[in-house]
């Protein structure tokens, strides 16, 4: 039942895997340093000269192949730096509008899910004005506000501070930050996205995840929802243990939801183009009511161009469709580059793809079980065989995905998960 392991053949790297490093590193230079207007023509002038200068030496070398993805490179970080250009623009307005005019004169949407600290309920929410760009500050309220719901209110506006906080809250693009003294009035989403908000609330409340640490563990999985895991202290202990992904709704939910659904779709006589769409309404629907974050919208996106690839004849490439979706998602909305949440998802699946092959290998050249133990009994030899090959890529996907994010977990947490990948294996 054992072979000798075969060298894993060398992964394709796709030229959106250098786009998208390109579009993030130049949205978190702008966003951190705040450049604005004549630093990014600067910059737009100087990458220039730099990539037409490697271009031609490239070529001189023989490698002139590699000049499209320069290109690519280039137009990547034109995009990236001009988009978060305006983003910082956008943001910088607003937060000039919010220290000039009166707080009740604008419209606080709660955006995110409120958590409880020492200075009441901490929250994001956009902020509407009249005559601005819209944008995000964090509201700090006395009672809880629930996601979806938009609020006026009388309060106080304090701008973010040069410091780490500040300058992260900036990246997210968050602008100061409102303490609200007294609500004026409060009126929830309406349409669909107001019907998933109850529904989700009336599930919140069947769960009672005051009762025990389990129900609030099952509200983060099920429903997205994270404040019962952070009063409760958990939060903490799963990021210990490597297993922050378990409460994140994320890739690995939508697999096991896919896995449920699909064997039900399987049964019922239609189309296999019927059946992928079907599937992708019901996980974008399953991401809709967990409150859509980041790295569960790339997992659906992803998904989706999969599916739409097999639709069209054409091999899904893991590694192309998660730089494809990470880069549109970026473009479209720059301060993503900012957000751990959504760096950590794409980082841990690019990881995964690349270097998952030769982890199963290295793992493969190792002394390993190579007959029954006596415990087992008659006939159960090939499961055995299976748990123990499905065991070994467990850890080697675990080992892949926290190698590539221990970068940015390291300096986020200033510690390292030594039982991350035990942990992912139970």
């Amino acid at each position: 039942m054992s072979e000798t392991p075969r060298k894993p053949p060398r992964p394709a790297i796709p030229v959106s895997l250098y786009v998208l490093v390109t579009v993030v590193t130049a949205e978190r230079v702008v966003l951190r340093a705040g450049l604005r207007g004549k630093a990014l023509l600067w910059i737009v002038a100087g990458s220039a000269i730099v990539c037409l200068v490697a271009a031609v030496a490239l070529r001189k070398g023989g490698l002139g192949g590699v000049t499209p993805t320069l290109f690519a490179a280039w137009v990547a970080l034109v995009a990236g730096a001009g988009l978060a250009g305006i983003a910082y623009a956008e943001g910088t307005s607003l937060e000039t509008a919010l220290e000039s005019r009166p707080v009740s004169s604008f419209e606080f949407e709660v955006t995110g899910e409120m958590s409880e600290g020492r200075d009441g309920w901490r929250g994001r929410a956009l902020a509407r004005g009249e005559g601005i760009p819209e944008g995000s500050v964090w509201i700090l309220t006395d009672e809880e506000v629930q996601k979806g719901t938009a609020i006026a209110c009388v309060g106080r506006y304090a701008p973010d501070a040069e410091d780490e906080w500040g300058i992260s809250s900036r990246m997210q693009g968050v602008w100061g930050t409102v303490r609200v003294m007294r609500i004026l009035s409060s009126e929830p989403r309406s349409g669909i996205l107001g019907a998933l908000d109850v529904w989700r609330g009336l599930v919140l409340q069947s769960f009672d995840t005051g009762r025990s640490e389990a129900r609030a563990v099952l509200a983060g999985c099920v429903c997205g929802s994270r404040s019962a895991i952070r009063s409760d202290g958990l939060d903490d202990v799963f990021a210990a243990c490597g297993l922050s992904h378990l409460v994140a709704v994320s890739g690995g939910h939508l697999v096991v939801l896919c896995a449920i659904v699909g064997v039900l779709l399987e049964r019922m006589r239609m189309r296999p183009s019927t059946r992928s769409l079907l599937l992708l309404a019901i996980c974008g629907a399953f991401v809709l009511f967990c409150g859509a974050p980041a790295s569960a919208v790339r997992a659906w996106a992803m998904f989706g161009v999969a599916s739409g690839a097999s639709a069209a004849g054409r091999r899904a490439h893991a590694l192309s469709s998660v730089c494809a979706v990470a880069c549109a998602m970026a473009l479209w909305e720059p301060t993503l580059s900012g957000e751990l949440g959504f760096l950590l998802s794409v980082l841990s699946v690019v990881g995964i793809c690349l270097f998952s092959g030769y982890g199963r290998y290295a793992v493969g050249c190792l002394p390993q079980v190579r007959r029954v133990p006596r415990w087992v009994p008659r006939g159960a030899s090939r499961a055995f065989y299976q748990v123990r090959d499905d065991l070994r890529d467990v850890v080697v996907v675990s080992l892949a995905a926290q190698l590539v994010t221990l970068p940015l977990t390291a300096s986020a947490f200033s510690r390292v998960s030594l039982v991350a990948p035990l942990a992912n294996v139970v």
